[in-house]
């Protein structure tokens, strides 16, 4: 009786050894399968926002509803208002922002969700010149809009436990208006 129940012990041993193993295999799968994809759009989402600061357009006298000499019209820590130029050359806001836990596009009343499970986070600078290589953060308001140079963007996606960050810093095209001087 003594040597089945060492027998029941030793096999029970090596079952937990057994099922600790799979358990350890099947998640180091799981974050090799699902890693590479959070990788992914958090680098995707950081980029597509960085292309349209990028790519905004200024607003100029001859546009109305907008803010004016600037390329993005409203900011926060969460998203941003910037401006595009349309074929029949209308200038049109976009808005990107995260609502609840999704990145989301707005244009004019058509919303779209561009990735779930995100964050973000949008920090603002400005400079003394166009061309200067130092800046300084600062909060935008209405009036101040049009000084923004560059934005930093930290995108972050959180999927089946496992997240990730892609920060890059863009500076804008655009804006601040340059002035004739060249600055």
């Amino acid at each position: 009786m003594v040597e089945l129940l060492a027998g029941a012990l030793a096999g029970t041993a090596v079952l937990i050894g057994l099922y600790h193993v799979s358990l350890s295999l099947w998640n180091q799968n799981k974050f090799a399968v699902n890693m590479p994809t959070v990788d992914q759009d958090a680098q995707s989402m950081a980029t597509q926002l960085a292309s349209a600061l990028r790519r905004a357009t200024l607003c100029t006298s001859s546009d109305s509803g907008c803010t004016l000499d600037s390329a993005v019209d409203t900011t926060s820590t969460t998203g941003v208002t910037l401006y595009k130029r349309n074929s029949d050359n209308t200038l049109t806001p976009y808005i990107y922002a995260i609502s609840g836990s999704n990145f989301q596009k707005t244009v004019g009343s058509t919303t779209t969700t561009l990735y779930t499970g995100a964050t973000l986070t949008l920090t603002y600078y400005t400079s003394t010149t166009y061309h200067s290589s130092s800046l300084t953060t600062f909060t935008p308001i209405s009036s101040t809009t049009k000084n923004v140079v560059a934005v930093k963007v930290a995108a972050t996606i959180t999927r089946s436990g496992l997240s990730s960050t892609y920060t890059t810093l863009v500076r804008l095209r655009n804006s601040p208006k340059k002035t004739t001087s060249g600055e």
